[in-house]
């Protein structure tokens, strides 16, 4: 209430082991999908009872975790959530769990997969889908855009 926040964004994206192991949030709640629920249900409720109940609530996702790693277990994660939250902000990569990787090698050993992307943008049409991983550039941000390939990637 007091800082009066446009947005209010639920952070299932780290894949840190102290996050997502010790603590069990992060990255880990992908697979715990009621778990989630029931925070945004909370994050709702709790905006709605302040003063500034104009916040929308959303969620910074990966799309997979660990052998979770195809399109209906995201395109499921996403659809229950639905009733809680309309805005995904998707890291176009899964990232691996368990400390075999550690952050920084998740944010670019697991290869990006815009595909699945435009694919839950298509399933969900009426969801507010921001793509995230892998654009450092304009050009970057163009060439996604418009469906160019990178030249590393037809190697």
């Amino acid at each position: 209430d007091y800082y009066n926040y446009d947005e209010i964004n639920l952070n299932i994206d780290c894949p840190s082991d102290r996050v997502s192991g010790e603590r069990e949030f992060g990255a880990i709640l992908m697979t715990k999908v009621d778990t989630s629920y029931r925070i945004l249900e909370s994050m709702q409720q709790n905006i709605i009872a302040g003063k500034n109940n104009k916040a929308q609530i959303s969620v910074k996702c990966r799309i997979g975790v660990d052998d979770f790693d195809d399109l209906d277990f995201c395109a499921n994660f996403i659809e229950r959530l639905l009733p809680v939250c309309n805005r995904f902000y998707l890291h176009a990569r899964k990232c691996v769990l368990g400390g075999v990787m550690n952050a920084r090698q998740n944010r670019s050993i697991p290869p990006l997969n815009y595909p699945r992307v435009y694919e839950l943008c298509e399933r969900f049409p009426t969801v507010d889908f921001w793509i995230n991983g892998g654009i450092r550039t304009l050009e970057d941000a163009k060439d996604i855009c418009y469906g160019v390939e990178d030249d590393d990637d037809e190697e």
